[in-house]
Formats: C-alpha cells, structure tokens, sequence
C-alpha cells in the first residue's frame, strides 16, 4: 500500500490554520465598518468618501466568508483522504488570485492614485509615510499569492491526484471496511 503525500498532510493543516485565521481576519473587517472617520486613515477616509469602494468592500466580506468556509472543508476534506478536497482546494487558490488581481486594481484606482495626486508640492513625512504604506500594502497583496501557487503546484501533482482519486482500490475499500494489501489479494 502506499503512503499519502505529505503535501496533502501539510495542506490540510495549513488549509485548517488559514481558514481559521480567515475567519477571524473577516469579522475583524466587518468591524471596520464601525469605525468613525476622523481623516487620519486614508483607507477609512476611502470607505466613507466613496460609495463604489464601500460596496465593494461590503461585497468582499460575504465571498470571504464563503472562501474561508470552502478553504476549512477543503483542509478538512484532505485530511480525511476525500476525493472532493482536492478540486475545492484549486477553487480557492483560483478564487484567491484572481481576487487579489481585482483588489489590487481596485486599491489602485482608489488609494494609490489619489494619494500621488496628492503630491502636488514637497514631499512630507506625512505624505511619504501615505504614499509608503498605501505601496507597501498593494505589494503586500501580492506576496499573499506564495499560497495559492503552492496549492496549485503541490495539490495537482500527478501523485496527489492519485492518493485523491475516487477510483483507487484504497479508497474503495475504505468504506467497505480495512484496507485490503494488493498482495492479500
């Protein structure tokens, strides 16, 4: 018989972790929505000034909890062997890059644009400290894509599909009780 990958041991659990964390990260963004704006925070000041950006922010919050939700099943899916897991799993890598793709052209658009329209005279501390941080956060997006890749790269290896086909005699004997060694046969 053979051993399960340990990539769908690693996914599983990181899968599991991450959707945890999401689901914490996504109240913590509805939260957002209570915070009054007192212009100190552009990305607050955004979300009031400009309705489009508030609805899509508005918007963002039930799919997160939707992706979130399939990322647990998913994590939850691999460590118990499911044939099922490993597509869910290529549903939310895709779901994730396409969807940072979309926030980082949206956060262009609304934040960094503006923010060096704003640099109309000399550079402060106060508008280079803005401009940085607003930077910084649109690269940011993109290092959280490391994930996603690895899921696709690791989750769809001809070995892994294997382990998580629907048709292996492992997996079919699973439900009729022990698994049964090909020599026992």
């Amino acid at each position: 018989m053979q051993k399960r990958p340990t990539s769908i041991l690693v996914f599983g659990i990181l899968h599991i972790v991450f959707g945890v964390l999401g689901l914490c990260g996504t109240v913590i963004s509805a939260a957002v929505f209570a915070i009054p704006n007192d212009g100190a925070d552009p990305v607050i000041t955004a979300m009031h000034e400009s309705e489009p950006y508030r609805l899509y922010l508005i918007a963002s919050i039930p799919l997160g909890v939707i992706a979130t939700a399939a990322l647990l099943a998913a994590g939850i899916g691999l460590l118990n062997n499911k044939p099922w897991s490993r597509p869910l799993s290529n549903f939310y890598a895709w779901y994730v890059i396409v969807l940072t793709v979309v926030s980082v052209g949206v956060n262009m658009v609304v934040l960094v644009l503006p923010a060096f329209e704003a640099l109309d005279g000399p550079l402060t501390p106060e508008n280079a400290g803005e401009l940085g941080g607003t930077l910084g956060g649109v690269c940011g997006s993109f290092l959280g894509l490391a994930y996603p890749i690895c899921v696709l790269f690791f989750l769809n290896r001809e070995v892994v599909k294997n382990w998580l086909s629907s048709d292996r005699p492992e997996y079919a004997d699973s439900f009729a009780g022990p698994v049964i060694e090909p020599w026992d046969r």
